[in-house]
Order: C-alpha cells, then structure tokens, then sequence
C-alpha cells in the first residue's frame, strides 16, 4: 500500500478511538471503503479499485461509487446472507443489481473495467469475456498460495488485463 494509504489509515485509527472515547456508538464503515469513499470519483465506479475487497467492502465500495451513499443495515444484512454464492457468483450479482437499478440509469453513472458483466451473448446465452475466464481460472489456481506470493501476483495480473 502507498504511504499516503498508511498516514490514512492511522488517521482514521484516531477518529474511532475518539468516537469509542466519546461513546456516541457511531460506527465508522471499515478503513478500506473510508479511504475509497475519500478517493473516488464521485459517479464512476472502477471494478479494478474493488478487487482487494472482501464481501461487505465490495458491496459497499460499489454502492457508494453508484448510487453516493452506503448501503443501510437491512440492505448489508441481505447481501452477507447470500453465503450460497462463490466470491465471484457474489460480485456479479452486486454488480448486475446495482447496473440494473433505475438511480443508476438515471443518474447516468460510469461502470468501467466490470469483469463481471458478460460483454456479449450468442443466441440469447450470455458469454464470459476472456478476461472473466483468465480471473476465474487464475482465482482457482491462486487458492492454494501463500498470501505473500498471491497479493503481488493478483496486483499483476489484474493491471495487465485492466489494460487491454
């Protein structure tokens, strides 16, 4: 992470402490989406900025970057239920959810880099693009590795097809 993520962050360690210290019970969504909701831009949601996240990050990263706000509790409880879904089967249903929403089509919001949604159909059959299969195939293969081998490979990877 850049060193500007890591004064971030230690900010942000001081602002809970103060709200616990406080005890106003506010709670703060986690440092990730904080620093992503302090970066993005307002109305483009970049699929690449998401690929670190976990589930709720995920989720909460592409609410605030579609529709400006965070997804309240019931929404968040409802989408952490889906337990059922592969990581991957999740962020597609996230992301066909959030394009397919009437406040995103009206508010005329920018999906770049969505390796989630198929970019063509063939006689009504939806198809993966091939960088959804090269992800697919190399998120199997990544399973097993040890996470220092597998973070810096997924950055790799994920810059190389974000260009093409």
């Amino acid at each position: 992470m850049t060193e500007a993520f890591h004064k971030f962050e230690r900010a942000y360690e001081l602002v809970q402490q103060n709200i616990k210290a406080g005890g106003s019970g506010v709670q703060l969504p986690g440092v990730r989406v904080a620093w992503y909701i302090n970066t993005c831009t307002p109305g483009v949601l970049d699929v690449q900025d998401l690929m670190e996240a976990d589930r709720t990050e995920f989720l909460q990263m592409a609410y605030y970057g579609l529709l400006g706000s965070l997804p309240d509790q019931a929404v968040l409880r409802e989408w952490l239920s889906r337990t059922e879904l592969s990581d991957w089967a999740y962020r597609k249903a996230v992301m066909d959810c959030l394009s397919d929403s009437p406040e995103v089509a009206a508010k005329g919001r920018v999906i770049r880099g969505n390796i989630y949604a198929a970019e063509d159909t063939i006689q009504g059959h939806a198809r993966r693009s091939i960088k959804q299969r090269i992800l697919s195939v190399g998120y199997r293969m990544s399973r097993g590795l040890p996470l220092g081998i597998k973070v810096p490979l997924k950055k790799l990877v994920m810059k190389l097809l974000m260009k093409s």
